[in-house]
């Protein structure tokens, strides 16, 4: 398995706890208002949202967003295929740079040994 997307995974909680730190009340403000208020249940379930997170972080192009979005939906209950579907809205939407924006989402799929073989392979 190659690690390096869930070290980098890891090396960018780990700045995010320590920016948190040194930014205490606005990670108070978003990590304990905002963000239940976003991604809990609601009309829309969790997964549902956290693959909609994806999306945008896909066309917004930002990796760690991409990596913790992933990570959210497979978490949230959202399967490999939902991800992959996720991965083609995006791409559907945002051309040639959004679909290298989605190799980090393989990476991180085949890194957790998520990925099957795929068809007519």
């Amino acid at each position: 398995m190659d690690k390096s997307i869930l070290d980098y995974e890891e090396h960018i909680w780990d700045l995010t706890n320590e920016s948190r730190e040194h930014m205490a009340r606005l990670n108070e403000a978003v990590y304990s208002t905002i963000s239940p208020e976003v991604y809990d249940d609601g009309a829309l379930a969790r997964r549902d949202k956290s693959l909609m997170a994806l999306a945008i972080a896909i066309s917004q192009g930002c990796g760690p967003c991409i990596v913790s979005k992933v990570d959210q939906s497979l978490t949230s209950g959202a399967s490999v295929q939902q991800i992959v579907e996720t991965c083609q809205v995006a791409i559907s939407m945002g051309g040639t740079l959004a679909w290298s924006n989605c190799l980090p989402v393989f990476d991180y799929l085949r890194a957790k040994d998520l990925l099957d073989t795929p068809e007519g392979a």
